[in-house]
């Protein structure tokens, strides 16, 4: 596309104006052959200042784009955002031009600044950006330019810090880690967050990181291929008075460690590598922490459990009323029994198990034993109860809920999971070693379950353990006063049908007597003959519980599935209220 005229006499001019500088800086002195070395640097002096000009007149330039026209506080909101999304970077680039590990001896560290590039857009972006202390308060050094990091401390100003670093101990490694902060006292003082990695190669911090770290209410700390562990005091000399949540991996605390500081809410402790068995928490120890941690609320321990030699007789200890949750990801059954055996719990604390590799030996239930026995779980609140196949969810029921919350509200169940959203529920997970757990191990867990207590019981898979009307009654008819019950769309609902009719000698209905709801999620039923067998049986058992006079109120299912069985659904309308649900 050609230019106007104008635009190509501008072009033009601008050229022969730079052309002429550049010549004259360039090669209007010569100089004689053995002074070549100092017309290379002269030669470089010259395109370093030119490279300095051509930076202030894109500056300059970019002044006339309207986005370095908006308004300050618009300009800091965006700022913000780009802070969070546009990282800075660091990477090793070998000798042959390749991406390399950040640990290759033989290789050279680059950077990219990521959001930081906004300072030298225009001037109006890089005052708005440099005075604004909240955009430098959080400093990822690991990815940052060591020469830049006074830079970005003396831009945050006053502000509280939230530092992320590794600290190598070696002194003899000489690779170019470009990421160490020194935990220096100015800094220390405004530290609110930090996230710190030692790596150690054999070493260990025999003196404290920091003296003090009285504004610190978040660390995360990690400790890589320790051989030796620290002291109590080798993080901090003091108890950090703030110090709110505590998240350590790959290394336990002492019980006289300063990190666990009275002030402590939340405190998570796992293993990712295997580090040595004395090292790893007794029930003992824990208990011992516990009583030491008056104001936690949240604990998690991943595969940090062991069963120490005295753990066999501890007395049962109290734990504080604050504590609402405790998350145990573990193989060490024993162990895990034992800790929730003898602390004795509030009833509105919650507890998850995740108990991996399991085949479901002894140990495994008693896990399921203490979780659901009577002594911990109230039984003067009505309960809701979650079945899948290798995981059973107890929590309270409340009155406003619709339908059992079901499949959806299921844990992932994360290393580590800390869920706060209600309280007094009991999860336990039973994990196989080939991640295909035995379809018996939840058939062993509901007999410690109590469903005399359950209002609503979800079943969000199907059991090869319930195969007849009988092996429903069986397992579940301790369950009288259950209202309320959910099936997943794998269920064989002639099966639970069939066991709805039945009666006892008395002709008192044997399973779910009080029934008032029944909810049927995602069943697909287009390729399903009509009638569809588990509809037919449905529509009997709605019948039979209205005549036997324990009438079934209403029926609930996916708005999706109204349209694939219009005729079987106007039978169930005909018969109990139906509703669809999105």
């Amino acid at each position: 596309m050609s230019r106007p005229p104008h635009e190509e006499q501008h072009r033009q001019a601008a050229m022969n104006a730079w052309s002429s500088l550049v010549n004259t800086r360039l090669y209007g002195h010569h100089v004689p052959t053995d002074m070549a070395i100092s017309s290379l640097r002269a030669a470089d002096t010259e395109l370093y200042a030119m490279q300095e000009c051509f930076a202030a007149a894109r500056k300059q330039r970019n002044f006339l784009i309207g986005a370095c026209k908006l308004p300050v506080e618009l300009l800091g909101y965006i700022f913000q955002l780009l802070r969070v999304t546009w990282k800075p970077a660091r990477w090793k680039m070998t000798p042959s031009g390749k991406a390399g590990v950040t640990g290759d001896w033989d290789s050279t560290t680059r950077y990219t600044s990521g959001w930081i590039s906004v300072t030298h857009v225009c001037s109006i972006w890089r005052q708005v950006s440099v005075n604004n202390p909240t955009l430098w308060r959080d400093i990822d050094c690991r990815y940052i330019h060591p020469r830049c990091i006074d830079t970005i401390l003396i831009r945050s100003k006053a502000q509280p810090l939230r530092l992320n670093m590794h600290l190598h101990l070696d002194v003899f490694d000489q690779r170019d880690h470009g990421s160490e902060v020194r935990l220096r006292e100015p800094i220390c003082t405004r530290l609110d967050v930090l996230t710190l990695t030692i790596v150690s190669y054999g070493s260990e911090p025999t003196d404290p990181l920091a003296l003090a770290l009285p504004n610190l209410s978040e660390l995360t700390l990690s400790l890589v291929e320790p051989e030796k562990y620290p002291s109590a005091k080798a993080f901090t000399s003091q108890y950090p008075p703030k110090l709110r949540r505590l998240d350590i991996t790959d290394y336990v605390p002492q019980v006289a460690s300063t990190l666990l500081a009275h002030s402590l809410t939340s405190l998570k402790l796992r293993r990712t590598h295997d580090i040595a068995h004395e090292h790893l928490l007794t029930v003992s120890r824990l208990s011992r922490i516990l009583l030491r941690l008056p104001n936690l609320q949240t604990i998690g321990l991943a595969n940090v459990l062991k069963l120490g030699t005295r753990d066999h007789a501890l007395q049962p200890f109290t734990v504080s009323s604050c504590l609402k949750q405790i998350s145990i990801v573990s193989r060490e059954y024993e162990a895990v029994a034992t800790l929730i055996g003898r602390a004795v719990l509030p009833p509105s604390t919650s507890v998850t198990v995740n108990a991996l590799n399991c085949e479901l030996p002894d140990t495994a239930l008693r896990i399921a034993e203490v979780m659901f026995r009577e002594s911990i779980v109230d039984r003067t609140q009505t309960q809701e109860i979650v079945l899948a196949r290798n995981i059973a969810r107890l929590f309270p029921w409340h009155s406003s809920n619709s339908l059992p919350r079901g499949e959806s509200f299921l844990p992932g169940m994360p290393e580590v999971t800390i869920d706060t959203r209600s309280r007094g529920y009991r999860v336990l997970r039973l994990t196989a070693p080939d991640e295909d757990v035995q379809s018996s191990s939840i058939e062993d867990v509901v007999a410690y379950l109590p469903l005399s207590s359950a209002t609503a019981i979800a079943f969000a898979s199907e059991f090869e353990f319930v195969t007849s009307a009988a092996s429903w009654i069986s397992t579940f008819s301790a369950a009288r006063n259950v209202l309320h019950i959910y099936l997943s769309s794998s269920f064989e609902l002639d099966l639970l049908c069939a066991a709805l009719e039945e009666r006892s000698e008395n002709q008192e209905f044997v399973l779910f007597p009080h029934l008032e709801t029944i909810t049927l999620d995602s069943w697909d039923m287009r390729a399903c003959p009509h009638p569809h067998p588990g509809m037919v049986a449905l529509a009997s058992s709605l019948i039979c519980r209205s005549d036997g006079g324990s009438p079934i109120r209403e029926v609930r299912a996916k708005k999706s599935s109204e349209s694939w069985m219009g005729e079987e659904w106007d039978r169930i309308r005909g018969l109990v209220e139906l509703s669809f649900m999105k």
